[in-house]
């Protein structure tokens, strides 16, 4: 039997099926055009989430570090300088940047150390507005916070470009094994060590970049370990306490001039206008923070009247001004000094004011911290604008010492050490980061 199609019967059925192709393209170009519109607008979409959360994490960064300065009414309009600085204005009638502290949402809704940015805005669609789809409200979240930094520097000299910023001479005895020395200057010079030095630390570094220096030995020393290495980019931990600097005048005045002792004496806290010398006799301090213009120490015992217990420890901030602008105590004194436990000054056993200048020859404000082979020094000795003398033959004991200052010398045989736990204390050096 034959059965094959004539040429008009062929036609008609090549006809019917280019009539049904032509009935599917049509119910098909709806969803295919959706399709693409849905890939090409929601390219643009996730592009400006990406954008946008980039901003908000910088807005929550920038937020947190007011918090972090001490800048409680700076926090919203800090966060939303730096969303504006990653092209989102709060300003603008389309951006909505919230910024909330403590965040309302999240494992860190109650941390007041925490500070939520939120930022809003409906991006324009092109083709998905064939499924009735309009502008599509993008929105983009961040937590940052402030966080303890366990493993700064236990000695750290901030000038950023002076050779010898920290320099190690003579017959020297330096054994912190848990500490880390940096010198942040980018000098090839920034360390000097030199004579019969003994130095053990957990590490020494310098900031100017590899190959390029960093330090200078001569003598028979023994360093351990050795050669040092590059650290650029070091900052001051502390640096947040410029914006800390007590007002004399919102304290109490104990003296309106120079307080000269050498008997036994109990001090109170407060402001001590003119400074303090001591000559000798037992001088100890009642808990709290001690404002001088100026301390010298020079005999006898200096220390906390209640040094045992953390509600005994003290602080002293000298405002660099005055008749005794330094903090000076020497090699003949014996000192078992320990810091305030908590509060604004929480760690801080010295205090030197960023209005101090460095030395001019044979004048200036800078710092001499010695000590007799019995001497104590428990705390953060900080010194942020001025070179610092630190030697003696003081036995920590157990205790929490760590320097921080423009620059740094080394005598005798000073110990120090990073150990917040051994010593009890909870730590206050601090870093901003991202938490969500």
């Amino acid at each position: 039997m034959n059965t094959s199609l004539n040429p008009r019967q062929r036609n008609d059925s090549r006809s019917r099926r280019r009539g049904i192709m032509l009935i599917l393209f049509a119910l098909l170009l709806a969803p295919m055009l959706a399709l693409i519109g849905l890939a090409i607008d929601g390219g643009h979409i996730y592009f400006e989430k990406r954008r946008m959360q980039a901003a908000a994490d910088g807005g929550a960064v920038g937020a947190a570090r007011e918090i972090l300065r001490g800048n409680d009414g700076l926090v919203v309009s800090g966060g939303r300088e730096d969303t504006k600085l990653n092209g989102f204005d709060n300003a603008l009638s389309d951006i909505n940047v919230i910024v909330n502290r403590p965040p309302s949402t999240g494992p860190n809704s109650g941390d007041n150390n925490a500070v939520e940015v939120i930022i809003e805005r409906p991006v324009a669609t092109t083709f998905m507005k064939i499924l009735q789809q309009q502008d599509t409200l993008v929105r983009a979240r961040a937590v940052a916070g402030i966080q303890p930094e366990l493993k700064a520097p236990c000695i750290l000299a901030l000038n950023p470009s002076t050779e010898g910023a920290i320099k190690i001479s003579g017959n020297v005895d330096i054994n912190i094994p848990d500490c880390i020395m940096v010198a942040a200057s980018d000098d090839p010079e920034a360390l000097e060590i030199m004579g019969n030095v003994n130095v053990v630390t957990g590490g020494m570094g310098f900031g100017a970049p590899v190959g390029s220096g960093g330090w200078v030995k001569s003598g028979n020393g023994y360093v351990d370990p050795w050669p040092p290495y590059s650290m650029p980019g070091v900052t001051d931990p502390y640096e947040y306490m410029k914006y800390l600097e007590p007002d004399p005048g919102l304290y109490p005045m104990r003296s309106a001039e120079t307080l000269k002792l050498k008997t036994d004496t109990i001090l109170d806290p407060g402001y001590y206008q003119g400074g303090i010398e001591v000559s000798n006799g037992i001088i100890l301090l009642r808990a709290g923070l001690y404002i001088v213009d100026g301390l010298k120490v020079n005999g006898g015992f200096f220390g906390n009247l209640d040094p045992i217990t953390p509600a005994g420890g003290v602080t002293i901030f000298n405002t660099a001004v005055g008749k005794g602008d330094t903090i000076e105590i020497s090699g003949n004194s014996t000192i078992d000094l320990h810091a305030s436990y908590y509060g604004d000054y929480a760690n801080i056993l010295f205090f030197n004011s960023y209005t101090a200048t460095p030395k001019s020859g044979s004048s200036g404000t800078d710092a001499k911290l010695l000590g007799d082979a019995n001497s104590v020094y428990d705390g953060v000795m900080y010194f942020p604008t001025v070179e610092l003398e630190y030697g003696g033959s003081a036995t920590q004991g157990g205790t929490f010492a760590m320097i921080i200052a423009d620059t740094l010398s080394f005598h005798g045989t000073p110990q120090l050490g990073a150990d917040w736990e051994g010593a009890g204390r909870t730590p206050t050096i601090q870093h901003v980061s991202l938490l969500e």
